[in-house]
C-alpha cells in the first residue's frame, strides 16, 4: 500500500469517525457519556454525582474554585515571553542557520537561552552558557574568546552584518562534516539571535 493511499484511508475512516461523533452528540442529547455504556456502574456513578451537585451546590460553592481557574490560567498565560507568542523561529535568517545545525542542537541552545537571560552575567558569559554542553572539546576560556565578538557586535549594532559574515564564511556543508570552529561559530550566533529576540536589553560583554 503507497503512503498517498494511506493517508486517503486515513482521512477517510477519520470523516466516518467525525460523522459519527456528531450523529452521537445531536441524537443523544440525554447520554452525556455516550462512551460509557449505561449498564455499567461507572455510568450509575456518574449520574448519582452529577445528580448530588445539582441538588446540593450552589453558585457560591463554585465561585471559589472557578476564580481559582481563572487565576492559574491568567498566571500560566502571564508567563509567557511575548517572544514565544510571535515566533522566534520565524526569521529567514534564523532558517539559515537552521539549515546548517541539527534539530536538537537548536532545541537545546532555545532552553539554554531562555535560562540566560534571566542571569546577571554578561553576554559572552550567557553565549558560553549556551553551548558548552554542545561543544566538549571547548574549554569556557576558549568559548569566551569566539564569544566575544558576537557580544559586541550585538552592541554596537553590527548584528546583522556579523551573522551573514558568520554565514557566508562557513562552508555549506553536512554538520558532521564541520571542523569544531565552524561548530562554536554557528552555535554562537545563533544562540547570540535567540537572546537577541527574548532579551529586552543587552547587558555588558
Amino acid at each position: 500500500m503507497t503512503s498517498d493511499s494511506i493517508r486517503h484511508s486515513s482521512a477517510h475512516f477519520q470523516a466516518l469517525a467525525e460523522l459519527e461523533l456528531v450523529g452521537m452528540i445531536l441524537n443523544q442529547i440525554d447520554s452525556p457519556y455516550p462512551w460509557i455504556a449505561e449498564d455499567t456502574p461507572m455510568w450509575a456513578e456518574m449520574e448519582a454525582l452529577e445528580q448530588e451537585v445539582a441538588e446540593s451546590w450552589t453558585a457560591d460553592d463554585f465561585s471559589p474554585y472557578v476564580q481559582s481557574l481563572s487565576a492559574t490560567l491568567d498566571a500560566a498565560w502571564n508567563s509567557l515571553h511575548p517572544q514565544e507568542l510571535t515566533a522566534v523561529f520565524s526569521s529567514d535568517l534564523f532558517q539559515q542557520f537552521a539549515a546548517q545545525l541539527p534539530s536538537d542542537w537548536l532545541q537545546r541552545i532555545r532552553q539554554r537561552a531562555e535560562q540566560a537571560i534571566a542571569q546577571t552575567n554578561s553576554l559572552a558569559d550567557q553565549l558560553v552558557f549556551c553551548v558548552n554542553g554542545l561543544l566538549p572539546s571547548f574549554v569556557d576560556e576558549d568559548l569566551q574568546v569566539l564569544a566575544r565578538p558576537f557580544a559586541y557586535a550585538m552592541r554596537s549594532g553590527e548584528e546583522a552584518e556579523l551573522m551573514d559574515g558568520t554565514l557566508q564564511s562557513v562552508r555549506r556543508d553536512d554538520w558532521q562534516q564541520l571542523n569544531e570552529i565552524d561548530k562554536a561559530r554557528l552555535s554562537l550566533a545563533i544562540a547570540r539571535y535567540v537572546i537577541n529576540q527574548t532579551s529586552p536589553t543587552d547587558k555588558q560583554a
